[in-house]
């Protein structure tokens, strides 16, 4: 997936290293663009997408539990409050 922050009207998408994976991060983002380049992402950005707009409209947030480190903890785990 691509990604794009515009807080501050600069642009990061997603560059490919030896791996085939990667992308930049920065810190401070107030909007993150999220920009699937298959089905199986598009599929899962509209999973997360429900997700996110089911905690919106009951007044809840998403919030990160534990540690995500691309090649050691490959997954992200989130709690609903």
């Amino acid at each position: 997936m691509n990604y794009s922050d515009k807080s501050d009207r600069l642009y990061s998408k997603r560059s490919k290293n030896a791996t085939g994976g990667g992308h930049e991060n920065r810190t401070g983002r107030k909007t993150v663009e999220n920009d699937p380049e298959n089905d199986r992402e598009k599929k899962e950005l509209n999973q997360l997408w429900n997700v996110i707009i089911d905690c919106v409209k009951d007044n809840k947030k998403l919030v990160p539990v534990g540690q995500y480190t691309p090649g050691i903890k490959e997954v992200a785990t989130f709690h609903i409050e």
